[in-house]
């Protein structure tokens, strides 16, 4: 076993790994393949007072070493550039065209730009390649507890979170808003309404032949879908219930601060990111918010797990940047200070 350190972290793994308890890795050795996972900081807003984001929803980079950053909180999106670390407003608050209410989730659009889902305008924001407002798609509805967008090659769009009235985890509208589908019902495990829609949803991420991943909130479970198929022909690629099981009503909503109130607990351990890499594997991170850590796997294109590490900070993944680091953020456990993050993976293989 082994204690890793705050930010920079190492994990020696051979073959298939089993997660103890936080900042621990159990390692048991089932083949000679070696594969040594290290998660380091790059660049961080860390305490820095130019850089006040109200919260961070989501991440993306728009342009390269410019990465954008909703924030429904202060009403904006930011636009964090890494290098000289300048933070400026990309998108105001306000009704007229490009400007933004309660920004929620980004995803790059096809040929470039990028796409916003605000609830506040209960629409689907489009910027182009110089980052300037091309159009808006209104009448999308609320997605409560939105988890991630994103943007198929024709257009289409996916939004993963529960509806009031649906509480399915997918939704996808065609590129003029109409909601054509709805995919993936709540598990037998949940009960209260509340927990089910606010439970719903998971990462996304567009794949280079037109098919796109889905990694459940929770359970750990990883869907692929195929290219053109919609949401009804994905099929299992991987998943881990000992790690994170299908959550339960006592573990999502608990007693309030008012006597016979409930509170849903928005911060509960989940997929917040699933990536693919240069060589086609695949990251999943699960964040762990109130154990202060993050779990991060790598599998095989096939969905065999070929490492396990855990990372003594609870990581939001939200994107890779163009070259090859990863977007991230994360909220400091004692001042609660949100942090944007450029996170550096390195894979190291032998035997």
């Amino acid at each position: 076993m082994r204690d890793f350190p705050r930010v920079s972290c190492v994990a020696a793994i051979v073959g298939l790994t089993a997660c103890g308890s936080a900042g621990e890795i159990a390692t048991e050795a089932s083949d000679s393949r070696l594969i040594t996972l290290r998660v380091s900081e790059l660049a961080s807003t860390e305490g820095d007072p130019s850089a006040p984001f109200g919260t961070i929803n989501d991440m993306l980079e728009v342009q390269p070493g410019v990465i954008a950053v909703a924030d429904d909180v202060l009403h904006c999106v930011h636009a964090w550039t890494v290098e000289s670390g300048r933070v400026r407003r990309l998108a105001r608050r306000g009704p007229g065209p490009g400007e933004v209410e309660t920004p929620m989730q980004l995803a790059r659009r096809p040929g470039g730009g990028f796409a916003l889902y605000d609830i506040g305008h209960s629409g689907i924001l489009l910027y182009g390649p110089d980052l300037q407002h091309v159009r808006s798609v209104l009448g999308i509805g609320l997605i409560s507890n939105t988890k991630d967008l994103m943007v198929l090659p024709d257009g289409s769009f996916v939004l993963a979170g529960g509806r009031l009235s649906d509480p399915r985890h997918l939704h996808r509208y065609t590129s003029d808003g109409e909601r054509v589908e709805a995919w993936g019902e709540p598990p037998a495990t949940l009960t209260e309404k509340t927990a089910q829609i606010q439970a719903a949803g998971g990462a996304l991420r567009l794949l280079a032949n037109g098919g796109f991943l889905f990694s459940f909130g929770a359970p750990l479970r990883v869907i692929r879908f195929p290219a053109g198929a919609g949401l009804q022909e994905g099929e299992i690629v991987t998943e881990d219930l000992e790690l994170r099981p299908e959550p339960t009503d006592d573990e999502l909503v608990r007693p309030g601060s008012r006597p016979g109130s409930r509170a849903f607990q928005w911060w509960f351990d989940r997929s917040s990111g699933i990536l693919v890499l240069d060589d086609s594997s695949l990251l999943n991170v699960v964040t762990r918010h109130y154990q202060g850590d993050s779990v991060w796997d790598l599998y095989d294109p096939e969905g065999n797990r070929l490492a396990r590490t855990v990372v003594d900070r609870a990581y939001y993944v939200h994107d890779l940047a163009h070259d090859g680091t990863i977007v991230a953020h994360y909220r400091d456990a004692e001042t609660d200070e949100k942090v944007a993050v450029v996170l550096r993976l390195e894979l190291a293989r032998g035997d």
